[in-house]
């Protein structure tokens, strides 16, 4: 529509753009728990739950593409809780207002046996369909709990599906994403391409393993200075120029294992002047 202006009108009214869909985090395996462990049978003050928006969420058991946005719950609930889905040696099923939790091992079952109240509430949490829709995990508040083994071992325990803001005391989040698996391996020192010094000294000076903790591992063996007046002794004269040319000799040894982790391209040596091929 034009004007006598000869301003140009392409709307009649403001453009409403509708934003980007709400990004649905659905419950998943934690990926930083050891799930055939004992300990997360146990009930636990706080309990860590994951939920992530990639392809695998819903299906707990399962890993999430490396990538995926990846929230964690730190949940303090009012009464101790155990996260169900957390261990692989247990199946939760609920119906007509109980949940059934059968054992795949004798371990996990005494392990329960022994952890979970029997006389007072507590909180099993699951995201099995049959206690909510199976895209969340649902809260159950247990009154009590018996133990059979008889004709499987199982736990039952009589109670209600609750929601979390009635249960909950305290609610930390943490935003991240799935970390790409880089090996089997689960060595910290594969992904560090020196290794550990063939002696504990070198050069007439302390040696350690590269990573992390290189400078840590160094100053532990060199020792320290307080610094204090009274550590500094006045009987030698020549004392700083020692200290000067050992700090010299110390970091011309931390520049060498810098440049040369392999000790491939270049000797220390070298590092007097320009870096020379062996």
């Amino acid at each position: 529509m034009s004007s006598a202006t000869g301003v140009e009108s392409l709307f009649s009214g403001p453009t409403v753009i509708p934003g980007p869909p709400h990004a649905l985090l659905g419950p998943i395996a934690p990926f930083d728990t050891d799930m055939s462990s004992m300990d997360v049978i146990a009930p636990a003050p706080v309990a860590g739950l994951f939920y992530s928006s990639g392809s695998d969420a819903n299906s707990t058991g399962n890993a999430t593409a490396p990538g995926a946005t990846v929230a964690k719950l730190s949940a303090t609930f009012q009464y101790p809780s155990v996260v169900l889905d957390h261990s692989i040696f247990i199946t939760a099923s609920c119906s007509g207002g109980v949940l059934t939790a059968v054992f795949s091992t004798l371990a996990a079952y005494n392990q329960a046996q022994s952890t979970w109240p029997t006389g007072t509430k507590f909180i099993l949490v699951t995201a099995d369909p049959s206690c909510g829709d199976g895209t969340q995990n649902s809260f159950f508040l247990a009154s009590s709990v018996t133990f059979s083994t008889s004709p499987v071992m199982e736990a039952t325990a009589p109670g209600t599906v609750v929601d979390m803001v009635d249960i909950i005391d305290d609610l930390g989040v943490d935003f991240g994403t799935i970390p790409p698996s880089n090996s089997t391996s689960n060595s910290t020192a594969s992904a560090y391409v020196c290794g550990s010094p063939a002696n504990d000294t070198i050069g007439g000076l302390p040696a350690a393993p590269c990573g992390p903790q290189f400078d840590q591992a160094l100053d532990d063996k060199l020792g320290y200075y307080s610094g204090a007046d009274a550590d500094i002794s006045v009987s030698r004269p020549f004392s700083n120029v020692v200290l000067i040319a050992d700090l010299y000799r110390l970091l011309r040894r931390r520049l060498h294992l810098a440049l040369c982790p392999h000790n491939l391209l270049c000797n220390e040596d070298s590092l007097s002047g320009p870096l020379r091929k062996q």
